[in-house]
């Protein structure tokens, strides 16, 4: 059974296997012999006798009340539990290999996740040593020769973690490393390689200032109707690169 932050299934998009399975399991009488619309209905006079009342696609749609990471067919729930859908398994909590991958989130941000296999971590930890993980942000700015890099700390326990990419336009990788209390170190597994994009007035600033349209168009994307200036690191970045050619032809 799911536990406490389970998941309401938004029933409009379900299949029919997947409506029946749940009719079934909730032990809505007939649940087997119901059609698609009967299940719907079925399934909605359920969840309203326990106080729940499924959201409608609006609802589900509106961002004051879609939760993050979840998509439009689940709601997050704290007052009723479900069980498993058909078909849905839980991901292992470990790969029997030692890997690293990123994921692109925006041009300021990606993903990174990663698996160390348990023989590795056998010999990582052999004969009473302990071991301390550490990431290696890598920056090129052809996809080639690493011309920046930073590390951040990682516990052993942690298996991903949101980088931050300083530099718009170029590509990065991220490589996983290991420090024994020996003293002793090295790199377990490297990362494939993204590219952060730069948007066209980031590489050409100079364009806004040519264009008083595009200046305001763009300066009203990160103002609320109240006035108040928006916390966007990639728009504060832009108007960094106009203050510094206006600082220039001054």
């Amino acid at each position: 059974m799911i536990g406490v932050n389970m998941i309401i299934p938004n029933i409009e998009a379900l299949s029919m296997t997947e409506l029946r399975y749940i009719a079934i399991k909730h032990g809505i009488d007939g649940a087997d012999q119901l059609n698609q619309e009967d299940l719907i209905e079925a399934l909605h006079d359920f969840y309203d006798e326990f106080g729940r009342g499924l959201p409608t696609m609006s609802a589900l749609y509106s961002p004051s009340t879609q939760k993050r990471f979840l998509n439009s067919l689940v709601e997050e729930s704290n007052d009723y539990q479900i069980g498993e859908l058909p078909g849905v398994v839980d991901l292992p909590d470990m790969y029997s290999e030692t890997s690293i991958h990123l994921l692109l989130k925006d041009p300021s941000w990606a993903h990174a996740y990663w698996s160390v296999c348990p023989s590795e971590m056998e010999k990582l930890t052999k004969n009473g040593k302990t071991v301390s993980f550490f990431l290696r942000v890598n920056q090129s700015e052809n996809g080639d020769k690493v011309v920046d890099s930073f590390d951040i700390s990682v516990d052993i326990e942690d298996t991903s973690w949101t980088v931050n990419l300083p530099k718009k336009g170029n590509t990065y990788f991220v490589s996983l490393h290991y420090t024994d209390s020996t003293g002793e170190s090295g790199i377990l597994c490297s990362s494939n390689r993204v590219k952060s994009c730069a948007g066209y007035y980031y590489r050409n600033p100079e364009a806004l200032l040519e264009n008083e349209d595009a200046f305001y168009l763009m300066f009203s994307s990160i103002v609320t109707k109240g006035g108040v200036l928006v916390d966007s690191s990639p728009m504060h970045e832009l108007f960094d690169n106009l203050d510094a050619i206006r600082g220039n032809t001054l």
